[in-house]
């Protein structure tokens, strides 16, 4: 069960990325926060990190 929950969490983080490179490709970056990205960043990195 915790194998098919990291596979279908680590899914949802590549489709994420990608979406991103592509609005970022695509030059529609008006609406990034980039402080708030990096703040959720940091929050889901530490909260993939004590998970196990």
């Amino acid at each position: 069960m915790a194998a098919q929950r990291d596979r279908l969490i680590q899914q949802v983080r590549a489709s994420t990325r990608w979406e991103l490179m592509k609005e970022w490709l695509e030059k529609r970056t008006e609406h990034w926060d980039p402080m708030e990205e990096y703040r959720q960043h940091l929050f889901w990195s530490a909260g993939s990190h004590s998970s196990g």
